[in-house]
């Protein structure tokens, strides 16, 4: 379930009656993306998410967490694509929740300023028998916009968890051929037959 949070971070319901600008983003990002994911699989569907991502994340900043050192690989057009292709992975990650029964999910109406335009907003997933208790970390870019930058669960960061699944791929490329590495695992990324192909 933690391996989904990011995924869980755009699904979900409530009132944005008074509610601080950075927890009204996240419920509204989070109502946007619910009511997608609870469409039947489309073209359209498809679209509109990846839509909600490519406005809503900070994809560059995700996808140098998921690069980690190998974002100053040799292999720069590998470098580039992968970056490119961050926000595809996100819809891919949101469109595995579809049909899985949505969890019932709370948003804060408060957020907690970190400073330097960064804000953290309370979100509590309850799905079956079991509450997670979490944060969606939301920043503020250069032109005044909320971005989500990542969800926690429990002190675990999803980008980071997304992310180790990802250098493990990039660690067995690399040593196979270090020089392709990661234009490697974005050729495998994609021959996914579940992957969704963002625009």
């Amino acid at each position: 379930m933690k391996s989904l949070i990011l995924g869980l971070a755009i699904v979900a319901s409530g009132s944005a009656f008074a509610m601080d600008p950075a927890a009204q983003f996240v419920e509204s990002t989070l109502n946007s993306g619910i009511q997608l994911i609870s469409q039947q699989k489309s073209a359209d569907q498809t679209q509109q998410i990846c839509s909600l991502v490519t406005s809503s994340f900070d994809n560059m900043a995700i996808s140098q967490a998921w690069l980690g050192t190998y974002q100053t690989s040799n292999d720069m057009n590998g470098v580039i694509n992968f970056m490119n292709l961050t926000p595809s992975i996100l819809a891919t990650k949101i469109m595995s929740l579809a049909g899985r029964g949505l969890p019932a999910i709370t948003v804060s109406q408060t957020a907690t300023d970190l400073t330097n335009g960064n804000f953290s907003v309370d979100v509590t997933v309850a799905a079956g028998n079991q509450t997670l208790m979490g944060q969606v970390m939301v920043e503020t870019d250069a032109d005044g916009n909320f971005l989500i930058t990542d969800a926690t669960a429990s002190g675990m960061s999803a980008v980071s968890l997304l992310g180790a699944d990802i250098q493990k791929q990039l660690d067995a490329a690399a040593a196979v051929n270090p020089d392709t590495a990661v234009s490697d695992v974005v050729t495998a990324i994609q021959a996914d037959p579940n992957f969704v192909m963002c625009p």
